[in-house]
């Protein structure tokens, strides 16, 4: 349907029929054919109009191959991505969208070595998450910041933040998931 979609211009079916074709890609392990079917709904995407919903398309799109080109080891190609998330959801105002580039920032920092900047990125998240209330991206942060104070040895900073993501959650909170 993909194929027949992007052969046709019809742009906005292209682009679910690919990103779909990519998540079951991504469920099979195929994470090379995710990334071409990734690249061809950011493609079909640039024939549609540019407005808001089009970027947030962009934005989950780029997340989808961030986490494809981590599971290929392709290190500066995930950078790309979340630059490009970031700054997409920085023109758009989209908080949700920049809470969640973050956090992913973070997790990328810390593991080529930039603790000082990951730090920064995660604690963005986190003020991010709290001022949404949003539970899964608070705890996603947290657990991605303790394990990058653990692995730099900073073991009170990681138990501040992993100790947070196993106390029971209170109120409304406790029924979210991730």
């Amino acid at each position: 349907l993909a194929y027949h979609a992007v052969r046709g211009e019809q742009w906005e079916r292209a682009v679910g029929y690919l990103r779909k074709a990519s998540a079951k890609a991504v469920g099979r392990s195929a994470y090379r054919e995710a990334v071409e079917g990734l690249e061809q709904a950011r493609s079909a995407l640039s024939h549609l109009p540019e407005g808001t919903a089009t970027l947030q398309q962009q934005i989950d799109i780029l997340f989808d191959l961030r986490s494809s080109r981590q599971a290929l080891g392709e290190h500066e190609r995930v950078f790309e991505c979340l630059r490009g998330a970031e700054e997409l959801a920085s023109s758009l105002g989209d908080q949700d969208r920049l809470g969640w580039t973050s956090a992913y920032l973070s997790q990328y920092l810390w593991r080529m070595g930039e603790p000082v900047r990951a730090e920064e990125l995660g604690e963005r998240a986190h003020r991010i998450a709290a001022n949404l209330e949003d539970f899964a991206l608070d705890a996603v942060t947290r657990f991605f910041l303790g394990q990058g104070f653990f692995n730099v040895g900073v073991y009170p900073r990681a138990l501040e933040h992993s100790r947070k993501n196993v106390e029971i959650p209170q109120g409304e909170s406790m029924h979210q998931t991730l």
